[in-house]
């Protein structure tokens, strides 16, 4: 199928990592109750990161960077996890959530500029799409 750059199972941190350039997902998460933190995944050729779990993501996924990825930014498959404080931007889909997954607001600064004007830019949990 395709080789993702960082493949976790269940209770994963993956933590400060750099995942590029690999013909999958920068990090594919096919387990549960982990943590996805403060990584960078650029153009990777599927998802820069990969929830895979159907039955219940419950990861949490914060304060990554995940640009130029050639389907999804980021991927929750699965209901639960918790999605805050990412930025996105350049990814054919920046956020792909499952309906229940739990996430800060997405603020879409595109263009905008200076962000102290956008509603919610200054939420502490906000995800961004740049």
């Amino acid at each position: 199928p395709y080789d993702a750059g960082i493949n976790v199972a269940d209770h994963c941190q993956v933590v400060n990592c750099i995942s590029s350039l690999n013909n999958g997902p920068g990090i594919r998460v096919t387990g549960q109750r982990g943590m996805v933190y403060n990584n960078v995944c650029h153009e990777n050729d599927t998802e820069g990161i990969l929830c895979e779990n159907t039955t219940a993501c419950n990861i949490r996924v914060e304060f990554n960077r995940i640009t130029d990825n050639d389907t999804d930014g980021l991927k929750m498959d699965g209901p639960g996890g918790l999605v805050i404080r990412n930025t996105c931007a350049g990814n054919v889909n920046n956020y792909l959530l499952h309906a229940n997954t739990n996430y800060g607001p997405i603020i879409n600064v595109v263009s905008v500029g200076d962000i102290s004007g956008t509603t919610n830019a200054d939420h502490p949990y906000a995800n961004f799409e740049y």
